[in-house]
């Protein structure tokens, strides 16, 4: 009796020691399993990955729309929506960025690259509101300040930009990115002494050639000092009016918190701190070209007096050069060579057969001004210029 009952033990434990076995076994390679099924899904979001570094955005959406149905985490839309953005496809780069601001709220980074994207698209409003919400996450993200910065300037607002970029600079000082455009938006803001500085720390450092000749171009031209810049006290005056301003308007907007929003002004702006205006400069190329200091150029046509004419020009710097084709009612072509100067807008220009033109280049980058024949005749110009 005593060794049946032995022998049942050790079949019990033998049973139970197979199901133990075959229940750890199965955990083991359903562990597995998900680490390749994993390893499979982080393949596919680096190859996402990499071909976005490489350009092929196509290809890179395919995979990374593979991967999210397999289960991959946030990152996959945010290499897609880089891809998306690269294609012009901002509604969808948007969505995609919604995605990962929703998966990691409390991300700064999130709401930066959302705002970069709206920036692109001239969501300034909206930009500005993500690039403030990145900041009060995190106070010394520099691209949070860089990108508010661009925006800033886009809007007009070169006060504002300079001090975010002062700001920037205060977190990382020798961020080349901050240096650059502090020094385009100094000469913008017509303070050409600051620009200067900061253009020459720039060139101190280490930049790719075309930046390096366009600053250096800037700093063949620029003039040295400005009344505007003297009686503001350069940037440390700047940014003291621009505090006591703040603090005024706050003060204002505290005294009033009861008063109605204007008929017809939308309500977030009224929280806004920067007085909306119509956009001239989109980026750091219109900003130059504002200034004179971009190569940008130009061309139209038109019928005068039965001719019919073309005209192309283009502008690097102080100089211009134009070409005029004409065909006459009887057929004859003509073509004209012209070369003049073009300094802070002003435009003078002359060519081989006696034709003149004055005007200037507006701030919203049109040639406009008169054109004067040889024997005395004038028509009005206006041309709108490529950058």
């Amino acid at each position: 009796m005593m060794k049946k009952t032995v022998s049942l033990s050790i079949a019990v434990l033998m049973v139970s020691s197979v199901v133990t076995y075959n229940c750890w076994a199965n955990e083991l390679i359903d562990r597995i399993r998900m680490m390749r099924s994993k390893a499979r899904v982080q393949a596919y979001v680096d190859e996402g990955r990499q071909q976005v570094e490489t350009g092929a955005y196509i290809r890179a959406i395919r995979v990374l729309t593979e991967a999210l149905k397999r289960g991959a985490s946030s990152e996959a839309y945010e290499y897609r929506a880089r891809a998306y953005e690269a294609l012009g496809n901002m509604d969808s780069a948007l969505k995609d960025l919604n995605r990962v601001i929703d998966s990691k709220p409390s991300d700064p980074k999130g709401y930066v690259t959302r705002a970069d994207a709206e920036s692109s698209m001239k969501y300034y409003d909206k930009a500005i509101s993500d690039y403030n919400h990145a900041i009060e996450l995190d106070p010394f993200l520099v691209d949070a300040y860089l990108g508010r910065s661009v925006v800033y300037a886009a809007i007009e607002q070169y006060e504002l930009s300079i001090r975010d970029l002062e700001l920037a600079l205060k977190i990382d000082q020798h961020n080349p990115e901050a240096l650059y455009n502090m020094g385009i938006v100094c000469m913008v803001a017509d303070m050409p002494k600051a620009g200067r500085d900061y253009i020459g720390r720039t060139l101190a450092g280490n930049i790719n050639p075309t930046d390096r000749e366009r600053l250096v171009s800037i700093l063949a031209t620029a003039p040295q000092r400005s009344d505007y810049e003297d009686k503001k006290g350069g940037i440390d005056g700047v940014l003291t009016d621009l505090a006591k301003q703040e603090r005024r308007n706050m003060s204002d907007t505290n005294k009033n918190l009861a008063t109605p929003v204007p008929e017809g002004v939308n309500a977030d702006q009224t929280r806004l701190p920067y007085a909306k205006k119509s956009v001239k400069e989109a980026d750091t190329r219109k900003l130059l070209a504002k200034i004179g200091k971009q190569d940008f150029s130009g061309s139209s046509s038109g019928v005068y007096m039965g001719m019919r004419w073309n005209a192309t020009f283009s502008f690097s710097g102080k100089k211009v050069k134009g070409t005029l084709k004409i065909v006459t009612p009887s057929g004859k072509r003509e073509t004209h060579y012209g070369y003049g100067t073009f300094d802070n807008g002003a435009v003078e220009a002359s060519d081989n057969m006696g034709f003149r033109f004055s005007g200037r280049v507006s701030d919203d980058l049109k040639l406009m001004g008169t054109m004067t024949t040889a024997d005395g005749h004038s028509v009005s110009v206006d041309i709108p210029l490529d950058y």
